[in-house]
């Protein structure tokens, strides 16, 4: 049987061997790429005696590992890839800096009620029906609410949630302005 260069490559991607490797698996196989495959395992010249899987859907998108004592000043210890790193420490500075920052619940200039962001966050997942019809029930009562802290307490963040006050004074001064119109028309 002759053994084809598509054959030869296939083998190379698969089992990650030199082409002299795959041709000599492929001959000794009669051109069977799976079995080339275990003969190659069996040699132990493809990295992965223990184990493993083939596909012809073409290359997977590598999953991320856990290896012991690899990489400077390992020691031993579990090391997962750096993605997975530079995830967990974002997630703690998100969750510190939800921690570190406020909503304010202000009237009248006095801040009624501060808590952490985060505490926010969970009231609004669990009760999302009652604690956004009671924001905005404040919002008519004269309550503002604002951040504070060194990440949100920014004029710029702030702003935006005067402007939704202002919007919100504003609709409940011509709901005002137009129930009174109405009552001194009624009176008439």
């Amino acid at each position: 049987m002759t053994i084809t260069l598509e054959q030869v490559d296939k083998l190379r991607e698969r089992a990650n061997v030199s082409f002299e490797e795959a041709k000599i698996a492929l001959e000794q196989n009669n051109g069977d790429l799976l079995d080339a495959l275990i003969w190659l395992e069996r040699q132990g010249k493809t990295g992965s005696t223990a184990g493993g899987s083939y596909s012809t859907r073409g290359p997977e998108i590598p999953i991320p590992s856990c290896t012991k004592g690899e990489g400077p000043g390992a020691g031993g210890k579990d090391h997962w890839n750096p993605s997975w790193e530079e995830f967990k420490t974002k997630a703690k500075d998100l969750f510190q800096k939800s921690l570190d920052n406020n909503i304010q619940a202000e009237k009248n200039g006095k801040v009624l009620l501060s808590i952490p962001v985060l505490m926010g966050a969970l009231l609004m997942l669990a009760g999302f029906w009652i604690v956004v019809p009671l924001m905005v029930l404040g919002l008519f009562c004269g309550y503002r609410y604002h951040f504070s802290g060194p990440d949100l307490g920014r004029e710029a963040v702030n702003s935006v949630m005067d402007r939704v006050t202002d919007t919100a004074e504003g609709i409940r001064d011509n709901v005002k302005k137009s129930w009174r119109q109405e009552q001194s028309r009624s009176g008439e």
